[in-house]
Formats: structure tokens, C-alpha cells, sequence
């Protein structure tokens, strides 16, 4: 699934294709609440499998896409697919949980977002709070003045804002006082190094201690084994998400899930 773009020669018109030939499709990773076990969000994830070739990751075919200014139409669409899938849940009685999609810098960087994003929620009748928008480092490095202006937007819309692989770049503790970020999600690697590495430990700790005392939440992604969930309970994280708790999984299955208790005994 990850292997690189150049061992796929053609990709690049079979993407321009990926819509109209319906070759893309999304999977699902539940995101755990530690406090009650239960499924509090789930994360949309995009694949796409080209003609005659196995499907290929969004770390494959994203970049091309941006390479190639397709990216804002994969970003809409995989918007509009996961907001229905959500009101298609909730339709049907299934426990509310939030979805959560990734959202890339050129999209967040067009006009009229809030309004595109209102009218997809509209469209599908999906309750604002029920959408959580996951943003990188990168969307706050430019034009501070217009970015807090948009994020203000989504946010009074009721959506909530998360700031993704938070510890991977140089967002500053300034920055988190002024933009209405609504959870941190701490990048994998710290994840990674916990139990053995200390410093790993010491970052996510102070990550939690952050988080918590300016009125926000923290997920951490890529949770893999039983020591490190053991050690996230144990230090007051209130989301996890990962291959211990879920792999990414086609709807029917996120159906499944919601309302069980998913969490392995520790």
C-alpha cells in the first residue's frame, strides 16, 4: 500500500480518473474514549485503488494529488462521504460519535470554507458537533491574521478543531492561547517510544499537564501495545487510537463497534 509514487508510472492521469471511475473509498479508525471504553470519535481515512493495482495509502496518492492541484476535490469529497456516513449512523440509533476528517492546507486555504463546510453539514444533516476537523502545523505558519479568522469560523459553527501530530513541528505554547484548538493530537512517535524512552514519556506527560490546563483534550495515535495504552490510562490521556484497539475498518464494522467496549483487559 506504501509504496512510492515512482513504482506507479500512470498514476497520475488514472488519479484525474479516481472520481468519475468511483476508485475511491473510505476506511474508518475508531478513536477510544479511556474514560468509559467506548467509541467517542471515528477518523476517516481516504484510499484509492487504481485500475488493475491493490489500494494505495493516502501517503502514496496525497502528494500527487497536491502535486498536481487535485487535492482540494479529494478533501471535499471525502468530507461530503464521511458526514453522511455519520448522519447515516445516527439515523439509525447507533451511539453518537464525532467523525473526524483530515483536512489539507490548499482546502483549508480556500475561500469560503466555513461556508462550504456549513452547507456539507446542511446537505447531509449532520449536527456541527458531530464534525471534528483535523489540521497539521503547517495551515498556522502563513498568514496567522486569516487562518484565526477561518478557525473562528468553524468554530462558531459548533465543529470542533483538532491540531494534528502536535510535537512533530514548531507550534508554540503562544500560539495554542490564541487559536481555538479544541484537542492536541500527539504525534505517533512520541507514542512509539513509550514505555522504554524516557524523554518520550516525560513529552506526552507534559502534553497532557498542557492540554488539560488550557481547557483541551488529547488523543494519541498509533497505540500498538498494552503497556503503552496501560501507560496513557495511567497519566490521564482521554483518547486513544490505533492497531491494538482497531485497524482502519470499512463501515459496516464501525457499525459493529459502536456501543461495545473495544478496549483489550490490561
Amino acid at each position: 500500500m506504501n509504496q512510492p509514487v515512482q513504482a506507479h508510472p500512470g498514476l497520475e492521469t488514472d488519479l484525474r480518473h479516481a472520481f468519475e471511475r468511483e476508485e475511491l473509498f473510505l476506511r474508518y479508525q475508531p478513536q477510544i474514549d479511556l474514560a468509559s471504553g467506548r467509541i467517542s470519535a471515528v477518523e476517516a481515512l481516504v484510499r484509492w485503488r487504481p485500475p488493475d493495482r491493490e489500494a494505495l495509502s493516502p501517503a502514496v496518492f496525497l502528494p500527487l494529488a497536491e502535486s498536481i492541484g487535485y487535492i482540494a476535490p479529494i478533501d471535499a469529497w471525502v468530507l461530503r462521504q464521511a458526514a453522511a456516513q455519520n448522519a447515516a449512523w445516527q439515523a439509525s440509533g447507533l451511539p453518537a460519535a464525532r467523525i473526524a476528517v483530515n483536512l489539507s492546507m490548499h482546502r483549508f486555504r480556500r475561500n469560503g470554507l466555513a461556508h462550504s463546510v456549513a452547507g456539507i453539514l446542511e446537505e447531509t444533516g449532520l449536527p456541527a458537533p458531530q464534525l471534528e476537523l483535523e489540521l497539521t502545523e503547517r495551515i498556522f505558519q502563513e498568514d496567522p491574521a486569516t487562518t484565526l479568522h477561518t478557525l473562528a469560523q468553524l468554530s462558531d459553527l459548533g465543529i470542533r478543531l483538532t491540531l494534528d501530530d502536535f510535537g512533530s513541528g514548531f507550534f508554540s505554547i503562544r500560539q495554542l492561547m490564541h487559536f481555538p484548538i479544541d484537542t492536541l493530537k500527539i504525534d505517533p512517535s512520541f507514542v512509539a517510544g513509550i514505555p522504554g524512552d524516557r524523554s518520550c514519556m516525560g513529552i506526552v506527560k507534559a502534553i497532557f499537564s498542557l492540554a488539560h490546563n488550557l481547557g483541551m483534550s488529547v488523543v494519541a495515535e498509533g497505540v500498538e501495545t498494552r503497556e503503552q495504552l496501560t501507560f496513557l490510562l495511567r497519566h490521564g490521556c482521554d483518547r486513544a487510537q490505533g492497531f491494538l484497539l482497531s485497524k482502519p475498518v470499512d463501515a459496516g464494522k464501525i457499525e459493529q463497534l459502536l456501543g461495545m467496549n473495544p478496549i483489550p483487559p490490561t
